[in-house]
């Protein structure tokens, strides 16, 4: 993009930095080769709870304990920054962004914005334990050439405890371009689209950090985020801001589908809390895959918060499936624990993506209950990892008490597409709550033989990293992830023929 080339060039060389959000009320910045401190910000939405340190009384309480993104966006005036964005997880309702283009001479002229409750009530107050936001997207603006940088921010975890006074949930858009010294405001330099009613008055309503499908330039079309009562939205960015529920909420302002534990009256809902992976699925359209669980408050803890939980792969083909009937359409896998051992894998039948036919095989995805759901408390409340057609994801196994050891969970990998893996594919874990899988690849590739068309298949093989917390201490235990593959090489030829030796 215009002007790119040059601030690489002119930043390449710069200090590396490692950011963390210390829960001492600031956000700390570290060189990366040293470890010496390069500056600490305190939000300013945390200055009234500084002076509780100093009490004699204090009990802990949660500060700047979010997680920050860092990504490189066009700010105020066209200049190209390296942008950090940060909520204070449960610290307060606020998010903030800071320019760290030089993360060695940071300065208070360097901090971009900050926008909280206090600019608009419907921003609740983020879930420390949820995804914060990730390096911006930008969108295109009906009023300027080029884009419009934006914060995903309703992003920044789950929000509960907003002072909306029907309890309805918002997605929030902030503008990174926004002039320090302007005023927020909606329509302008920050959107919000705000979702129905909540369905059952008697379930936490909270909205998930969503998970965006991108053209090729990194323009967000859709993004999808569930919900703590099941929803999984999708919201439409195919038109020009200013966004609203009314010209952004897709599916005519209907989740695409319901995440039920079966089907019928009986069924209950099945919160979603952290943020979907999305693929590329046939004819353009979007594989979302996420799984369905909590572990937020108290209450999840006890065996009354036991209950099935599933993973989910959902094609979208701009039709939204039946609120108390998805499962129906959907083609059912089966968790199968392997004679002897802890870890399971995933079978099922073949079937087509497609709109929902009874009497063929087309089917709108797959889905899976997690095994130990009902007898052990099985959930997913971290994020699962999509690459090489894989889907990565880690579950959690909570003990009954947080004094009864550190709990676990299993570390598993399957087929996008299908839902399906092999034997072994899924491995159990002592590790306490199991965080994000972080994906390596082990040695050199290798080829298939070419096909009589041209292709080949390069195979690789992952190891899965797990960082997991077992009485305070980091640990990481690597996984075989499997072999994949994927097509490459020349795909195809034609042969040309020489005409003039040609006979007529």
């Amino acid at each position: 993009m215009a002007g790119y080339d040059k601030f690489l060039a002119a930043h390449r060389d710069r200090t590396h930095a490692v950011y963390v959000g210390a829960n001492d009320g600031m956000l700390h910045a570290f060189a990366a080769g040293t470890g010496d401190e390069l500056f600490a910000y305190v939000p300013r939405s945390l200055f009234p709870k500084l002076a509780a340190y100093t009490s004699p009384d204090y009990e802990h309480q949660s500060y700047v304990d979010g997680t920050p993104a860092v990504g490189e966006a066009r700010v105020a005036g066209g200049a190209w920054k390296t942008v950090l964005v940060s909520g204070s997880g449960g610290g307060a309702t606020g998010v903030f962004a800071l320019d760290v283009t030089d993360p060695a001479a940071f300065s208070a002229d360097k901090v971009l914005w900050e926008f909280s409750g206090a600019d608009d009530k419907d921003h609740g107050l983020p879930d420390p334990g949820t995804a914060d936001p990730e390096v911006p997207h930008r969108r295109r603006h009906q009023d300027r050439s080029g884009h419009l940088w934006l914060v995903r921010c309703r992003p920044v975890g789950l929000q509960f405890n907003n002072a909306n006074s029907e309890k309805r949930a918002a997605l929030f858009l902030l503008s990174l371009d926004k002039p320090a010294a302007a005023a927020w405001e909606l329509g302008v330099n920050y959107h919000k689209i705000i979702l129905r009613r909540p369905t059952d008055s008697a379930l936490v309503n909270a909205l998930s950090t969503p998970g965006d499908y991108a053209v090729a330039d990194g323009s967000a079309r859709f993004l999808y985020a569930g919900d703590t009562q099941g929803n999984l939205w999708k919201f439409d960015f195919t038109g020009n801001a200013p966004w609203s529920k009314d010209n952004a909420l897709g599916l005519n302002k209907q989740p695409l589908m319901v995440a039920m534990d079966g089907s019928g009256a009986d069924a209950k809902r099945q919160p979603i809390t952290v943020a979907p992976e999305v693929g590329v699925g046939p004819d353009g359209g979007a594989i979302v895959l996420f799984g369905t669980g909590k572990f937020v408050s108290p209450e999840d803890l006890g065996h009354a918060s036991r209950g099935v939980q599933t993973m989910y792969g959902v094609y979208d083909n701009g039709v939204a499936l039946p609120a108390n009937d998805a499962r129906a359409q959907l083609q059912s896998r089966q968790a199968v624990a392997a004679s002897g051992q802890l870890f399971s894998s995933v079978t099922g039948d073949a079937f087509v993506h497609g709109a929902f036919d009874r009497k063929t095989t087309s089917r709108r995805g797959w889905y899976f209950d997690l095994p130990g759901g009902l007898d052990r408390g099985e959930r997913l409340v971290s994020r699962p990892v999509l690459s090489d057609s894989q889907l990565f994801f880690n579950t959690l196994i909570p003990n009954a008490s947080a004094c009864s050891g550190d709990g676990g969970g299993r570390s598993c990998a399957v087929n996008a597409m299908t839902g399906l893996s092999q034997g072994g594919t899924c491995v159990p874990s002592s590790d306490g709550m199991l965080e994000a899988p972080l994906l390596v690849q082990l040695g050199e590739g290798g080829y298939s033989a070419t096909d009589a068309f041209g292709r080949r298949s390069e195979t690789r093989r992952l190891a899965v990293i797990n960082p997991g917390g077992r009485r305070g201490i980091s640990t990481a235990q690597p996984v075989d992830g499997g072999k994949t593959s994927q097509v490459a090489g020349r795909l195809n030829w034609r042969q040309v023929v020489d005409y003039r030796g040609a006979k007529p």
